[in-house]
């Protein structure tokens, strides 16, 4: 008896749309580099995503910084009201010159521009509080929030140097043990900003999910797009793709861009998908000051404890990226991936990393309580 696919409509390299042939490895196996396989080992399995609670009020003794309005809600680029955090189908296209997010099948609704601020995670205005604001250059925080909590970007694996115009970044990962205590909410992703933040990410929150996020910098009518998160398992290995289609080799620009995170273990995927035009563009420079990379980061709200993190670290695997000139891999030496802790404050639970490379191919360690 033949075991099921799961079939993912994607852009693949040079454009093109195509379909994906997907299916699930045995929960724990090391899964081979790349894109996943069509090695048929098990059954597809449907999980529930975890009930959970709701995410507590924004105030000093979650670590919320004290210029943050109380019903404001944390996400993996810094808190906002909740009316800007816009779930998408998985698959759902956003188009930001018309604000319109556009599904397969065809349909069609209209985002609303954010009517409120939003703020990184130190507390710093993110974006203005109005839609026609002037959204604020992105990055990282340059402070953590209160020194008795972690509360922010805590450390992660960039780039450095002036790299090459980018089509494609991938890894793998596998989900790490759960917190021994719950009530810490817990980001680990793969990703890549310039213009935005695209990220595959990997969340905690009393059990764990995967799923894509979107932000921002007045580009997404200052929303924050999210994908329909999966229901993931500790020992599921993930994948994490972020693919550009209609790249530029005079600008290094990517028409639009593929986001997914698929679980090996239950051949389930999360997609989200982002076209562009002009100005919001995802550009990544030739020559000249890059945007970020990201082959691995950490970020964490709510934590009072150390047992509120996870009890194992993670590790991301066969990170490659493409170069727009060639729409094939750089050498991991291209990027000069090095391990940054941007929030001071985060030094609680002794948050540490390191990457090694091979070729084409980087790893990424990151851990904590050591």
């Amino acid at each position: 008896m033949r075991i099921p696919k799961v079939i993912i409509q994607g852009v693949l390299a040079g454009g093109a749309i195509a379909s994906l042939t997907l299916a699930a490895s045995t929960q724990g196996q090391t899964p081979a580099a790349g894109p996943p396989s069509a090695a048929e080992t098990k059954l597809l399995l449907a999980r529930s995503t975890p009930a959970v609670p709701p995410l507590p009020a924004c105030s000093a003794a979650v670590g919320c910084p004290s210029n943050v309005p109380a019903d404001f809600v944390p996400t993996p680029n810094g808190w906002f009201h909740p009316s800007c955090v816009i779930e998408t189908a998985s698959g759902e296209t956003y188009d930001p010159a018309t604000a319109t997010l556009h599904g397969k099948d065809g349909s069609a609704r209209t985002v609303a521009p954010c009517a409120y601020p939003a703020y990184r995670k130190n507390g710093d205005v993110l974006v203005a509080s109005t839609p026609t604001g002037t959204a604020v250059a992105g990055g990282k925080p340059t402070a953590a929030s209160a020194a008795t909590n972690i509360s922010g970007w805590v450390i992660d694996a960039e780039n450095g140097g002036d790299a090459p115009a980018v089509s494609l970044l991938q890894a793998q990962w596998q989900v790490p043990s759960s917190p021994p205590s719950s009530g810490g909410l817990i980001y680990l992703f793969l990703g890549m900003q310039d213009y935005t933040l695209l990220q595959a990410v990997l969340t905690y929150w009393y059990g764990w999910t995967a799923g894509t996020w979107d932000c921002c910098y007045g580009v997404e009518n200052q929303n924050i797009l999210h994908s329909t998160a999966i229901a993931v398992e500790p020992g599921d290995w993930i994948y994490g793709l972020l693919q550009g289609s209609g790249c530029s080799i005079q600008t290094g620009e990517c028409q639009s861009w593929l986001v997914y995170a698929y679980d090996y273990a239950t051949g389930q995927a999360s997609e989200g998908s982002v076209s562009s035009t002009g100005q919001y563009g995802y550009y990544w420079q030739l020559f000249g000051p890059p945007g970020s990379l990201y082959a691995g980061a950490l970020q964490a709200y709510y934590v009072n404890s150390c047992g509120q993190m996870p009890a194992s670290g993670i590790n991301f695997q066969n990170v490659t990226a493409n170069m727009v000139v060639t729409d094939g891999p750089m050498p991991a030496s291209y990027l000069g991936w090095s391990i940054a802790t941007p929030a001071p404050g985060a030094s609680n639970c002794s948050p540490s990393g390191s990457v090694s490379s091979s070729g084409n191919y980087a790893s990424v360690s990151l851990s904590w309580n050591d």
